[in-house]
């Protein structure tokens, strides 16, 4: 079994400064309960510090707090806080030095790109994130076809597998749905491609949710989604790039309609 791109497949299987004030730090501290329910820690820590970057709480060049002052400041674990400074340093707004600990950059005022965790929480967000899904997703289908190695294709069939062993099953219908297209993501061999793909991660979640209503409990609904994401699956193992594109905009196109988020059409309202 060969491990590169087009590879056969085997299809049997500056210094410290003094931290901010209580009144500082209490600013940005009192998360919504929608939100908290809405979105993972680690993103809620992030637009927190995000947002006090840019309000100059912590000006650039200082260094920010500690892990554990973080974590204590949070109540959250130390993997959160990690994850969180991940985005952020990811994003080009914090940076580390070897002992000495993690920098501001810059504000962050608006220079990356990023969906806010309340997007969520709007419908026309989660309409214009299907149509960017259109875009990239249709684009990243073909990619892969072109380029999937044996270790890509077996992830993304592992995950068309877990969709048809979760037919009667929402929440694992839809972690099996999420791994499907970070699969896929992963399989376009485009580093670029894939850490864009991760900056849309959680989003991505919310939007596959909204593929699986909650009355997604009926097989035929799941059976539905199944099938699509099988079309896709094959396609791409068969390297057609035109046919992998072609089903995934089926595929994402169907589901904005069940969902009632189909894009804007041309000649909207300005």
């Amino acid at each position: 079994m060969s491990d590169d791109r087009g590879g056969h497949y085997n299809h049997s299987k500056c210094c410290l400064t003094t931290p901010p004030t209580r009144r500082d730090n209490l600013r940005r501290d009192d998360f919504s309960v929608a939100h908290r329910q809405r979105a993972a820690a680690p993103d809620m820590i992030a637009v927190t510090l995000r947002e006090e970057i840019a309000e100059g709480v912590y000006a650039e060049g200082q260094r920010l707090p500690t892990e554990r002052e973080l974590c204590s400041r949070f109540g959250a674990s130390r993997a959160t806080v990690r994850d969180a400074i991940s985005k952020l340093k990811h994003d080009g707004i914090l940076f580390s030095r070897r002992g000495a600990g993690l920098f501001i950059v810059g504000s962050g005022n608006g220079h990356a790109f990023r969906i806010p965790p309340d997007a969520a929480d709007s419908r026309e967000d989660q309409a214009q994130i299907f149509e960017l899904r259109m875009v990239i997703e249709t684009a990243g289908a073909a990619m892969a076809a072109d380029r999937w190695n044996d270790s890509d294709i077996k992830a993304i069939e592992d995950a068309v597998q877990s969709m048809e062993a979760a037919l009667t099953d929402r929440e694992a219908a839809i972690q099996a749905d999420t791994a499907f297209h970070r699969a896929i993501a992963q399989a376009t061999g485009n580093r670029y491609f894939i850490d864009f793909a991760r900056l849309l991660d959680t989003s991505l979640r919310n939007n596959v949710e909204l593929s699986y209503p909650p009355a997604a409990q009926d097989e035929s609904v799941l059976a539905k989604n199944y099938m699509e994401h099988t079309a896709i699956y094959r396609a791409i193992r068969a390297r057609d790039p035109d046919r992998a594109r072609a089903a995934m905009l089926v595929h994402l196109t169907t589901a904005a309609e069940d969902a009632g988020l189909l894009p804007a059409p041309k000649g909207r309202q300005n």
